[in-house]
């Protein structure tokens, strides 16, 4: 949206990736069963803008009629560091994508982790050209990608 807002790009291709959604995970032997159980706890998020691990899932519970920031308390912390604060009990969700939560498993094969929702499939990743590229160049890429 942004490409599109403040540049003239124009798209080249786009890569779809397989299993590419959002999601809250929780651990399962915990009191969160539902989204609605976030409410008044802690959700962590992994960078700022990070598509997979903020902006999907804000959505996410967004979705669920969760307001970032009142209904739950949105902390920016590392995936990794995140995980290890929700086994501990310090934070109550993590929200990741389906590739994150499948490493984390195998990482931490003792702890059973829950998924309380899931979002729809994140965008495809695109690569894009300036909008003044010579028509042929762009064909040879389209073609080539």
């Amino acid at each position: 949206m942004v490409i599109k807002e403040l540049t003239a790009a124009q798209l080249v291709v786009a890569w779809q990736r397989p299993n590419y959604f959002a999601q809250i995970v929780t651990m399962s032997e915990g009191d969160i069963g539902s989204v609605a159980d976030l409410k008044g706890k802690t959700v962590t998020f992994g960078s700022v803008g990070s598509t997979s691990q903020h902006l999907g899932p804000a959505q996410v519970l967004a979705d669920f009629g969760m307001a970032y920031g009142a209904d739950y308390e949105p902390q920016i912390i590392s995936r990794n560091v995140a995980v290890e604060a929700l086994i501990r009990g310090d934070v109550q969700a993590v929200g990741m994508n389906e590739g994150h939560l499948r490493r984390i498993r195998a990482a931490f094969p003792d702890q059973a982790f829950t998924v309380v929702a899931r979002g729809r499939d994140l965008p495809n990743d695109i690569l894009v050209a300036r909008q003044d590229i010579d028509d042929d160049v762009l064909e040879r890429l389209r073609t080539r990608s």
